[in-house]
């Protein structure tokens, strides 16, 4: 992954977080990389959400 925001940064709803790259042999080799990256990409993200109100205190 590439372009990560700095830590502590907020990003808007639906905003581009960040680039995934993959390699592999063929296409479909390529995007089952990228669906297996994006998948823990977002699996982190989701586990890592707090409400809005708790990061004020």
């Amino acid at each position: 992954m590439r372009d990560r925001p700095c830590p502590g940064s907020v990003v808007r709803r639906d905003a581009p977080l960040c680039t995934v790259l993959a390699e592999g042999a063929d296409r479909a080799e390529v995007l089952a990389l990228l669906e297996t990256h994006t998948a823990r990409l977002r699996a982190v993200c989701a586990a890592k959400k707090i409400h809005p109100e708790e990061a004020l205190s």
